[in-house]
Parts: structure tokens; sequence; C-alpha cells
């Protein structure tokens, strides 16, 4: 851990601490809970800022909210580097095959007249673009 720290410059060492104090980590869903998914809109933060139509995935097992790292990439959304990588384990506990969140989005997202800021961790989701 040390030797990690050391070599990051100190905004991103206080951006580390500050996470470690409440540790984070995702537990991705077996697929047997009751999901639903209803259509949303992204609005991207940074300029030209533009709309992204997308069926978001609610009450899918993750304990976290993600959005696929394909649609990101897909659609050109900024993504910012977390301080240390977020471990993700699967129901049985076992550690996901497609490793550690490094990435989130800073993305506003409204369903209907609902709307919220919200930071997304970026990882491999499947069929659905973003899990709630």
């Amino acid at each position: 851990m040390l030797a990690t720290l050391n070599g990051i410059d100190d905004d991103t060492i206080i951006q580390a601490l500050c996470e470690l104090c409440s540790p984070i980590h995702y537990v991705r869903s077996s697929g047997q809970c009751q999901q639903a998914t209803l259509p949303a809109v992204l609005h991207t933060l940074e300029f030209p800022r533009r709309q992204i139509l997308v069926n978001t995935l609610l009450n899918s097992g993750c304990t976290g909210s993600c959005i696929d790292k394909d649609f990101v990439q897909q659609n050109g959304i900024r993504t910012r580097k977390t301080a240390l990588p977020i471990p993700v384990y699967n129901a049985n506990g076992s550690a996901n095959a497609n490793g550690s969140i490094t990435e989130f989005v800073d993305i506003a997202m409204s369903i209907g007249d609902y709307w919220e800021q919200i930071a997304l961790t970026v990882a491999k989701l499947g069929p659905s673009p973003l899990s709630k």
C-alpha cells in the first residue's frame, strides 16, 4: 500500500486516504433477484453537453451504481480514475473475472421529472448499460 501511495501525486493520495476511510467494494448479483428496467436520460456534464437515452436496470443485486464499460466507450463519456482500485466480488464471494473498478463517471440522470447528479463506477455489465 505504501509503495502505491509513494508513486502518486498529493491530491490523489488525499483522495485515496478519504476512500480508505469508508472502504468500498461491489458485489455482482447472481441474477436471481427481481429486476426491472426503466428508460432514463443521461446528461453529460462537460461541454458540449449531450443527452444519451439508456435503459437502467433497477434492483440488479449490485451493491453500487455502475455503468457498462463498453457503453461508456461507445458514447465517448469522459471517465476519471479512482484513487485506488475497487474490488468486485460475485454473489458467491469469489473475485469477479473482469477485475477491479478503476474508473468512474460524473453524470446527471433524469427519469421523467426526477433529476440526479450521480457518480457511476465503470464496470463490465453485459447486456444492460446501467445498473442502479
